[in-house]
């Protein structure tokens, strides 16, 4: 009895600690709401256990009804918790019709025409419709890794319980009314068996899903300017080398423009570091916006570089223009007026990205030595061949 005791409380303490935990899981993380349906769906699993394992005293049509309730539910918590982590639609509708016939016919089949095998075979019918539909729409979301492929298997696996089970009570390979009820019968056995490993493989790939996303976008922090949102150097490189590599045979001809804010130093002397930051977030708005280029990256304290997987000079004059013009119009205090300088380069075919960076770095120095507030387009300057985004060589530094 002690046995049986024990082996009844597994289900409801692992489904309670899975609820646990996707629970706190929401709370870190509210935007994630599939985390919050995943802890409700392991509750209600929890609690159908209970209800079914330790309400012996209340045993009754009623309580029979709320267990069965809160395991519908449970399931098509899990569903949608799958389908909203893959931003699916949840089709709300067609569930709410099958459990709605699914009540219709468990109900008969209680009152009307009792029936403990006819309900098994109406809630597990309900069990493969609800998974079939959710398979399917996963998989028309076409998946792109094997973590996606996972929730397609679980839900194979959801499926295959959902018939395998019921048939096995239909050729009597399992009793469904041992020592007179349904919770000491083989049947019910099964369930409880099977139950705790689907449950805790289901939490896994849950959990797993969310530590892929963590890292996604911990990588993508990595590779961002905290300021400005922009790309910082290490992406920018990354974004450069990614977009260079579709051009092997010289197809594309890509451009540099390199921005960099006049006499910045007096801005961060005259008015404090404060306004120097609005600055830059200001610039980088007008970049982002009026910029047009394929990559946009803060390489520098104040300095900003855009990156065109093809471009004219023609091109990246009208885009210079743009800049200088918005940046005018930009709203930054009046008491601080800014204007940028721009060093233009549009690429002979099989430049690398070192070569192009330091033709746009000598028309930017060019800029600046003109008079600032303007553009400037250059030429390749052919640096050494181990140069890198890294490793600029420059004649002299460029003031302000």
């Amino acid at each position: 009895m002690s046995g049986q005791f024990f082996f009844s409380l597994l289900n409801p303490v692992v489904t309670a600690m899975l609820a646990t935990t996707f629970l706190l899981l929401w709370r870190q993380r509210p935007d994630q709401t599939y985390l919050a349906v995943l802890s409700l769906s392991f509750f209600a699993c929890g609690l159908a256990f209970v209800a079914n394992d330790f309400m012996q005293p209340f045993d009754s049509p009623l309580s029979r009804i709320v267990a069965n309730v809160f395991f519908l539910a449970a399931t098509v918590g899990a569903c949608i918790g799958a389908l909203l982590r893959a931003k699916v639609a949840v089709p709300v509708r067609f569930f709410a019709l099958v459990c709605g016939l699914c009540a219709a016919g468990f109900c008969w089949f209680l009152f009307v025409s009792p029936s403990t095998e006819a309900r098994i075979y109406v809630v597990n019918a309900a069990y493969v419709v609800i998974g079939s539909a959710s398979a399917l729409a996963l998989i028309r979301a076409r998946p792109s890794s094997g973590l996606d492929w996972t929730f397609v298997v679980l839900m194979v696996c959801l499926i295959s319980l959902g018939i395998i089970r019921p048939f096995a009570a239909f050729m009597d390979s399992l009793d469904t009314y041992g020592g007179g009820a349904l919770r000491y019968s083989t049947y019910w056995a099964t369930v409880q068996a099977a139950t705790p490993a689907l449950a805790i493989a289901v939490g896994i790939a849950f959990l797993v899903a969310l530590a892929e996303r963590v890292n996604d976008e911990l990588r993508l922090e990595a590779d961002r300017d905290f300021l400005t949102g922009l790309l910082n150097r290490r992406g920018f490189h990354k974004g450069v080398h990614l977009a260079l590599a579709g051009n092997r045979f010289g197809a594309l001809r890509p451009a540099v423009i390199m921005v960099d804010i006049d006499n910045f130093k007096r801005i961060n002397d005259e008015f404090g570091h404060a306004v120097g930051d609005d600055v830059i977030a200001a610039i980088a708005h007008v970049l982002t916006k009026h910029g047009e280029a394929d990559l946009t990256a803060r390489t520098g304290g104040e300095e900003f570089t855009l990156f065109y997987r093809t471009g004219t000079d023609e091109d990246l004059r009208e885009r210079a223009d743009d800049i200088r013009l918005a940046v005018s119009q930009a709203r930054i205090p009046e008491e601080c007026p800014v204007t940028v300088s721009l060093g233009l380069y549009s690429g002979a075919r099989h430049d690398t990205i070192a070569e192009m960076m330091a033709a746009a770095d000598q028309a930017l120095y060019d800029a600046k030595r003109s008079g600032k507030d303007r553009a400037v387009l250059g030429t390749s300057t052919s640096p050494p061949a181990d140069a890198n985004l890294d490793q600029r060589q420059f004649r002299q530094p460029k003031t302000g």
